[in-house]
C-alpha cells in the first residue's frame, strides 16, 4: 500500500509530457492549366562535350588504365605508350641541363672577375639554353605517351589493347559528358 501511495505522489508532482514546437507551414494555391495544343518535333539529344580520343605519337600499347564502357575523371590516363627510349633520354637531357647550368655558374664567376672573355661567356649561355630546350622537348615527349581524359565523362570502347601498335591520330576512344545534353532540333 505504501508503495502505491509514493507511486501515486511522485505522479503528481512529475513534469508534465513535453509538446513539439509549432512547426510553420506555407500554403499556395495551384491552378491546372490544360495544354491544348500539341507539338511534335524531330531532334536528337547529344552530349555537350564530346570528343573522339586518339594520341600525338606512334608506339606500342604499354598500358590500358581504363576499362570499356565506364566513367572516367577529366586528366585520369585512359591508355599509356612505350615510352621507356625517351625516359632514357629524358634522364639524359637532365644530366646535360644539370652540367651545362653547373658550367655556366662557373663561367659566370670568372666573367665578372674578367678572367674569361665574353664570348666564352656566351658560348656556355647558349650550351644552357640549348640543354634547356632540349629537356622541355623531351618532358613534352614523354606527356605524349600517356592519353589522359580531356573532360570528365563516360569512355566508349577502347580500341586498343597491350601489345597493339597505335599510329598517330588513330581513334582509341570516344568520351562524351552526359551530365551536360542538348537538343539538336
Amino acid at each position: 500500500m505504501r508503495l502505491i501511495l509514493l507511486f501515486l505522489v511522485a505522479n503528481l508532482f512529475a513534469a508534465p509530457p513535453r509538446t513539439p514546437p509549432p512547426v510553420a507551414i506555407e500554403v499556395k494555391t495551384i491552378k491546372a492549366n490544360v495544354i491544348a495544343e500539341v507539338q511534335t518535333y524531330l531532334g536528337s539529344i547529344e552530349s555537350v562535350n564530346s570528343a573522339t580520343l586518339a594520341l600525338e605519337r606512334a608506339g606500342v600499347v604499354s598500358h590500358v588504365f581504363a576499362k570499356d564502357n565506364s566513367y572516367i575523371a577529366v586528366g585520369a590516363p585512359i591508355l599509356q605508350i612505350n615510352s621507356k627510349l625517351i625516359a632514357a633520354d629524358l634522364e639524359s637531357a637532365a644530366a646535360k641541363l644539370k652540367l651545362a647550368k653547373t658550367e655556366q655558374a662557373r663561367l659566370q664567376k670568372l666573367y665578372l672577375s674578367k678572367a674569361v672573355s665574353a664570348s666564352s661567356y656566351d658560348q656556355v649561355v647558349n650550351n644552357s639554353k640549348v640543354a634547356q630546350a632540349s629537356y622541355m622537348l623531351l618532358k613534352a615527349q614523354m606527356a605524349q605517351t600517356i592519353l589522359r581524359a580531356p573532360f570528365s565523362g563516360h569512355i566508349g570502347f577502347i580500341k586498343m589493347h597491350v601489345g597493339e601498335f597505335v599510329n598517330v591520330g588513330a581513334e582509341i576512344a570516344k568520351i562524351n559528358d552526359l551530365k551536360h545534353l542538348k537538343v539538336e532540333l
